[in-house]
């Protein structure tokens, strides 16, 4: 799928590309779009399957037209979640480490062609891309600590015992 579609941006004949962002239900033509892009924004909203977010997106999508989006996909041992849990809970055995994202936001690809697939999207294709963020564990642990990241903050409050020892 995503050969399709970079091989459709390198075609001057399909390449004319325009853009609008229009409020949730408004703005917009029915099926005005070839193409529906998101990127890093899907797993931020609650339940886009339920909220008329992905409803909206098949209305302005053109017949065959694709939808390219980019999310993290990840589960609850991605990463610097699952560094911390392993420091902390080794500092405290009972520390429970609280979920990545609110309840009802998705956390991957199988939640995304589920949804899709639930709001009449048909040929879903999903891929995994590695985002080459493999920094060590020393740099993802500094930037964890430094960041100010709302994951970072949740995690550091959620423990109860001595931080200096995590």
């Amino acid at each position: 799928m995503l050969d399709r579609l970079m091989s459709l941006c390198s075609d001057p004949a399909t390449s004319n590309v325009s853009d609008m962002a229009t409020p949730v239900g408004g703005g917009a033509a029915e099926a005005a779009f070839s193409h529906v892009s998101s990127t890093m924004a899907i797993h931020v909203l609650p339940a886009p399957d339920e909220t008329g977010t992905l409803a909206q997106w098949a209305r302005l999508l053109a017949p065959d037209g694709i939808v390219a989006m980019g999310m993290w996909d990840f589960d609850e041992n991605y990463g610097p979640h699952a560094l911390w849990a392993e420091a902390a809970v080794a500092v405290d055995s009972r520390y429970v480490n609280p979920p990545l994202l609110p309840s009802r936001h998705w956390t991957g690809c199988a939640q995304l062609r589920a949804g899709l697939k639930a709001a009449g999207f048909r040929d879903v294709e999903t891929e995994v891309h590695e985002s080459g963020f493999d920094v060590g564990k020393e740099r993802v642990m500094r930037f964890f600590w430094d960041s100010g990241n709302p994951m970072a903050v949740d995690r550091q409050s959620s423990f109860k015992g001595d931080l200096k020892k995590v």
